[in-house]
């Protein structure tokens, strides 16, 4: 990966600190780089390349990423915008990230055992998952019969 500084109002940022600064749309604060949808990055002779690993390959917020991508660099800068076919896991989603989904929006992640942990109460044995519909294609919704609230669960 290469990550030659470009400049930013007289600072210098390399393209990965500038996509630290793209915010997912769904989570405002939450970096498309702590979400682990960025796959690579490289600054070649003016050009920038971004490869991403959507969440969902049918996400409507796609193109809100991407815009946004394009937005984070100086005009001059030629970015292109590619979409991978890895498949995306939240095992990619780095574990500060994950602290502050639960910590602000309430939306946890899976245990490796499978089990879920309450963001709200911190119970292990009495969440359990609801349905797997959520607000969003990735995320299905679960219940915490400790403190009776709604959890979200990013899958």
């Amino acid at each position: 990966m290469t990550t030659s500084p470009v400049r930013l109002g007289g600072l210098e940022l390399a393209p990965m600190d500038r996509l630290e600064l793209v915010d997912d749309p769904e989570f405002p604060g939450i970096s498309i780089v702590g979400l682990g949808m960025v796959g690579a990055v490289a600054r070649r002779h003016g050009r920038v390349s971004v490869e991403l690993v959507p969440t969902f390959r049918g996400c409507t917020a796609l193109r809100f990423i991407e815009a946004d991508i394009r937005r984070a660099f100086e005009p001059s800068d030629d970015v292109r915008v590619t979409w991978s076919d890895e498949p995306w896991s939240t095992d990619r989603v780095r574990p500060s990230t994950r602290a502050r989904l639960a910590e602000e929006y309430g939306v946890i992640i899976r245990e490796p055992d499978g089990s879920l942990l309450c963001p709200v109460c911190g119970s292990t044995s009495a969440v359990r998952d609801t349905s797997d519909s959520g607000p969003t294609r990735c995320r299905s919704v679960a219940w915490c019969d400790d403190c009776r609230n709604v959890i979200e669960v990013l899958r």
